[in-house]
């Protein structure tokens, strides 16, 4: 081999890793050619030197050094495109990732939102449902109040005239006239004027604690009067005991059950659909009262009549409810007091020698505001 050849292949050796790393295809077979072949193989040194890739004093050298990884490039310019490019589809993806992120935050709000929506109208529906169930339930336990106390009418005996209810006359040789009918004036019940007398053996067979069967003819107040061991249970319980929330008409605990009391007093509740003492606040207008002065009712010893004197609004604590009082000053004072309270003049009288009875029901000032009708036996 000739010494420029050795020199050569040398060279070649030595600048073995430069070349790999231009990405040179040799192909290392061609190395056991005979020597005559190197000739056309080879360059010459001055050769490489000429070429500026390999000079160290170059502006181009080592310029394109470690291009392997984003191919090859024409010039500079070519790997400034290309890494703008890479940013480019980097900022093209965040992009994408960012509005995935929108997307997807959107969708989890709307969903979100739809959640709140269908729990709001649950919500509604569930109090839509309570309501109805409520309303069903009051209609059914107004029924039931109102089918016992229609039921208990099987036992009353008779309808007598009530005589406090119309006048003789003079003139006509004492014969009645009928008074006209001012709760049909007033749009009312149409129930007649006339009193019931009421079986007190078969009654009392349902219930023992019956004393009397209060009545105001012409109105819808016809109940039995009940009398407990307290002044709560009948406020929830009828006559035949069962629980409900019109309850029953009753005495006071602490009165004679005789009705012998100078001041006795009987509650009711004030139910919306006019039952028990629903009526009672009809006294407010005078109209009503002169259509509807008297009360009736019916003890096992006979029939008691009471005539309206008062009527006004007042409160639980009241001393409208005082009992207990004998026929003295005091017993005066206080009549001078519950009469002076009235709404309007009744034009009747009332004094120490006169037993007085209350009605009271509820009414729709508040829980602590009462409705009384004050009467006086006559």
């Amino acid at each position: 081999m000739k010494r420029g050849q050795s020199e050569n292949l040398n060279d070649r050796s030595r600048n073995t890793d430069d070349l790999d790393q231009y990405d040179l295809d040799l192909d290392w077979e061609e190395l056991d050619q005979p020597d005559s072949d190197w000739e056309n193989l080879d360059q010459t040194d001055s050769d490489w030197e000429e070429s500026d890739q390999f000079d160290p004093d170059s502006e181009d050298y080592g310029q394109d050094l470690g291009r392997e990884y984003s191919g090859d490039f024409e010039d500079d310019q070519d790997a400034i495109d290309f890494e703008e490019d890479q940013e480019n589809q980097d900022l093209d993806k965040i992009e994408e990732h960012r509005k995935w992120e929108k997307t997807t935050k959107r969708r989890g709000k709307r969903r979100q939102g739809g959640k709140i929506w269908l729990a709001l109208i649950g919500v509604c529906l569930c109090v839509m449902g309570f309501s109805v169930y409520q309303l069903v339930s009051i209609y059914l336990e107004y029924k039931a109040g109102t089918d016992e106390y229609q039921e208990l009418q099987q036992y009353v005996l008779a309808d007598l005239p009530a005589p406090g209810e119309t006048k003789g006359s003079e003139e006509n040789g004492g014969e009645a006239e009928p008074e006209e009918n001012g709760d049909e004036a007033e749009g009312g019940s149409e129930t007649e004027d006339s009193i019931q007398r009421v079986s007190f053996d078969e009654l009392k067979e349902i219930n023992s604690n019956i004393v009397g069967w209060i009545q105001i003819p012409g109105t819808k107040i016809s109940y039995p009067v009940l009398q407990g061991s307290d002044d709560a249970y009948y406020l929830n319980h009828t006559f035949r005991d069962k629980v409900n929330s019109a309850g029953s008409i009753f005495m006071e605990t602490l009165n004679r059950p005789d009705f012998m009391d100078y001041h006795t007093i009987i509650y009711g509740h004030n139910m919306k659909n006019g039952s028990m003492f629903g009526g009672l606040s009809s006294y407010r207008s005078p109209t009503y009262l002169v259509a509807h002065p008297y009360i009736y009712i019916d003890v096992e010893g006979g029939l008691l009549q009471y005539e309206i004197f008062s009527c006004y609004e007042t409160t639980a604590d009241s001393d409208s409810y005082t009992i207990g009082f004998a026929p003295d000053e005091v017993y005066a004072d206080y009549l001078e007091t519950i009469q002076g309270r009235s709404l309007y003049d009744t034009g009747v009288s009332v004094g120490i020698e006169d037993q007085v009875l209350t009605l009271s029901t509820c009414t729709k000032s508040g829980k602590e505001h009462r409705f009384v009708v004050h009467a006086k036996r006559i």
